[in-house]
Formats: structure tokens, sequence, C-alpha cells
């Protein structure tokens, strides 16, 4: 087995196997796979939006929103419109890191550059890590809506 002896910056080499730069760039090529397809995903759902925002179905989702909401509507409206931007926000920043990972860690491993290794594992730790918060987040939110649930049944 070979290895290739990286600076880590401390005072102990990173020794990464071929085996282990071939694992690396598998997961870097796939990484930037699924963030690509995850851009173009995005970017489909934005012009989606904005066909049924302004275009094709503006008027009929408008409509629908006057039925739903009332006199609310273009309160409810502009809710939406918030709602699907912080949406694609959440969507665009773990794609960014997935890609930013994908691309310098290739690099890093074809020119052996420790430091570009490195910020493509600190890209990929923010990938985590956002996913982590959202799950959370999410989790949190479910926990609040099951004892919600659970008091409305109790009282009624």
């Amino acid at each position: 087995m070979e290895f290739n002896s990286l600076d880590s910056g401390m005072d102990t080499d990173l020794h990464v196997s071929s085996s282990s730069q071939t694992y690396l760039l598998t997961a870097a090529k796939w990484s930037k796979f699924l963030a690509i397809t995850g851009f173009v995903m995005m970017g489909l759902a934005i012009f989606m939006f904005l066909l049924v925002l302004v275009g094709v179905g503006g008027n009929a989702f408008r409509m629908g929103m006057a039925q739903a909401f009332g006199g609310a509507s273009g309160t409810a409206f502009t809710a939406i419109i918030i709602f699907y931007i912080l949406l694609m926000a959440m969507y665009f920043f773990p794609l960014y890191y997935l890609y930013k990972f994908a691309t310098l860690v290739k690099q890093g491993v074809n020119s052996s550059t420790n430091s570009m290794i490195e910020e493509g594992f600190k890209n990929l730790k923010s990938f985590f890590k956002f996913f982590g918060v959202f799950t959370a987040i999410v989790l949190a939110f479910y926990g609040l809506i099951i004892v919600f649930a659970v008091i409305v049944g109790a009282v009624s």
C-alpha cells in the first residue's frame, strides 16, 4: 500500500494511502454530481415558481388565494413568496458546501495539496453541520406538535 505524506499543519504528518485517495476522489465525484443535480433542480423549482407567480398560472393562483384566505390574500401571497425564498436559500447552502467539498478535495488530492483537502473537509463539515442543525430544528418542531396535540386531545 502506497502512502503519500501530507503536512497537516501539526507536529505529525497525515498519511493518505492511494486507496484512500481513490475513495476521496470517488466521494468527490458523487458529491459534485449530487450538488450539480441539486442546483439544476433548484433552478427548475425557481423557474416553475416564477411561472406560477407571474405567468401561466398566476391568475388562477391568485384567485385560489383570494378564495382560500378571503381579504387576506395579499398577505398570504406575500408570506408564500417569502417562505419560498427562504426555502430556496436553505436548499442552496448545503448544495454549495457539497460542491465546494467536491472541487477542493479533487484538486487537493490531484495536486497533493493538504490545504485544499483541509478546506474541502471544512466545507463537508459545514454541510453536515447544516443538516444536523436543520434536523434538530425539525425534531423540536415535531416534538412541539406532539405536545400540542396531546394537550388539545386531553382538553377536548
